[in-house]
């Protein structure tokens, strides 16, 4: 909610305690990703994407052109893995 309502900061923070809580949360890890890439903070965003892959192959899709460097995915306002895989399909 708050990468919505442009608190970029504010949502890689929420992220960051989730995955402090959860180190297995693939969705968080993808999310902070994207908050990061808006930033312009690629490199960050690559790692979050790989480590969210890791946890979730599905979201290889979605994750595959941050991980390759090029501009960001952006958050599609859903967590349903195909609408984010269909949307980097989109992108690329």
């Amino acid at each position: 909610k708050d990468q919505r309502e442009g608190d970029v900061k504010g949502a890689v923070y929420l992220f960051s305690y989730a995955i402090k809580f959860d180190p297995d949360n693939a969705e968080a890890y993808f999310y902070r990703a994207l908050a990061e890439a808006s930033q312009g903070h690629n490199y960050l965003a690559a790692s979050d994407c790989r480590r969210a892959v890791e946890l979730d192959p599905r979201r290889a899709g979605a994750c595959a052109p941050l991980m390759a460097g090029q501009k960001a995915v952006p958050a599609t306002g859903t967590s349903d893995q195909s609408a984010q895989d269909q949307a980097a399909q989109d992108q690329a």
